[in-house]
């Protein structure tokens, strides 16, 4: 046991202890962090102020009001009030405010403008005034607009712009037309909008899930559907890129005969479980730096009880399995081959198995206790991947099931571990042209 640990402090240093690994891992997301900090305070975008004249062309001039009304600047983004509001309604808010306010959009603060009407005979003289900077926009309504038997195509509103004109500026000329015609279409009905709008205005509703033993959950939609996706989605590219680091270092003490000095003072299980454990320090290390987002993540979506605390331990429970399986994959290819190409041939269909969840993961987030979801639980090293969706979706997976997926994950991890070391103690010492997937089933029953 002492050389496996000996050989894990090796790994772990020649890895951690490097420029690469610190300009990488360390420094780089400190620099992405802070030139994103540093960005969203200095470097906020702001658009250009709307002014000058917009030429309006409309069926009775039925777009002007509409539209001199529509027009205006929007107001500065703010958070919304959620005063008074508890954990699951003031979620539900934030998320509805996101949602509707797509990131990256510039908006309008500032306006100059004069709205006039025009005859249509004049539209060709319009073009040019704006080409010329004469004037600013010109706004053409059809006159199958106001026709509500018209068809979708018909039913339409054109806007000219400069060349230069911003994308801010053609943003809120197409929302505020589109508004314009619509208010438009409901006075032409007789209909106060003001009215029709407060009718149609957008209910909030609220989903509470009963609890067994009268207990009772406000539903957060979109979050609970994105939630299970999200951590099996961590824990994938978490195990992936260890797996790859410790794939990467057998190749290369491989083919680089280091390999050979080792084995003549360790055995081929030690070093292989000393690398596996190794790498395992380096993923604490990785995820460390990581540490405060996903910390703060978690305090977030426990305090709106969409995850309990128990969820969180056997997140990690599964993260430590999902790590030994793909670990033991990665060292079984790493020894059986002597260079990257070798190994992206055999790594292919493994890297096609384990991504199954991924094209799963809607289904069983869905279903979590569905035959899909039951089936694909016990196909290592499907194991983990699939637990994780099924333990954070809405339907409770027994206590039972749950228990026995972490004695099953375990032993089929350690299960193929021990192939792995089967594979890796003929494997690490052969040279010339790698074994096809036949050949390694011939070396685990080799004694």
């Amino acid at each position: 046991m002492h050389k496996t640990w000996t050989v894990a402090w090796r790994e772990f240093r020649h890895t951690v202890f490097t420029k690469a690994f610190v300009l990488g891992v360390v420094v780089a997301p400190l620099c992405f962090g802070a030139i994103v900090i540093l960005a969203s305070i200095f470097l906020q975008p702001e658009a250009k102020p709307l002014v000058g004249t917009i030429v309006v062309i409309s069926p009775d001039d039925s777009l002007m009001g509409p539209l001199t009304k529509s027009l205006r600047p929007e107001q500065s983004t703010a958070l919304p009030d959620i005063e008074g509001l508890d954990a699951g309604e003031a979620a539900d808010v934030l998320l509805d405010e996101v949602s509707a306010s797509p990131a990256g959009k510039v908006s309008v603060t500032e306006m100059d403008i004069k709205i006039v009407s025009m005859d249509e005979s004049r539209i060709d003289e319009i073009k040019d005034g704006i080409r010329d900077g004469l004037y600013t926009a010109l706004v053409v309504a059809d006159e199958e607009a106001l026709d509500l038997e018209g068809q979708r195509n018909q039913n339409r509103v054109r806007i000219y712009v400069s060349p230069d004109s911003p994308p801010s500026h053609t943003e809120l000329l197409e929302d505020s037309s589109r508004n314009a015609l619509i208010e438009a279409r409901i006075s032409g009905q007789g209909l106060d909008p003001v009215l029709v709008q407060k009718l149609t205005a957008k209910p909030r509703t609220t989903t509470v899930r009963l609890i067994e033993g009268g207990d009772e959950k406000t539903e957060i939609g979109d979050l609970r559907r994105f939630l299970p996706m999200a951590f099996m989605m961590l824990v994938w590219l978490t195990t992936f890129i260890s797996g790859n680091y410790l794939l990467t270092s057998t190749i290369e003490e491989k083919s680089n005969r280091v390999m050979e000095v080792l084995l003549s003072a360790v055995s081929p299980m030690e070093l292989m479980t000393g690398k596996i454990l190794g790498y395992a320090m380096v993923t604490v290390i990785m995820v460390a730096m990581f540490s405060t987002v996903l910390v703060a993540f978690l305090v977030l979506v426990s305090v709106l009880d969409l995850i309990t605390p128990l969820q969180i331990v056997l997140l990690m429970i599964y993260l430590v399995i999902a790590y030994l399986m793909i670990a033991a994959i990665m060292a079984g290819i790493g020894s059986a081959v002597s260079d990257m190409r070798d190994a992206q041939t055999l790594l292919g269909p493994v890297s096609f198995a384990v991504m199954i969840p991924l094209f799963l993961m809607t289904i069983i987030a869905e279903e979590p206790n569905g035959t899909v979801a039951l089936v694909t639980t016990y196909i290592p090293p499907l194991t983990p991947f699939v637990m994780i969706l099924r333990i954070l979706a809405t339907e409770p997976v027994n206590s039972i099931e749950i228990l026995f997926s972490i004695v099953w994950g375990f032993a089929s991890a350690f299960f193929m571990i021990w192939i792995a070391s089967r594979i890796f103690r003929i494997g690490v010492l052969m040279q010339g042209k790698p074994p096809n997937p036949i050949e390694m089933l011939r070396w685990i029953r080799y004694h």
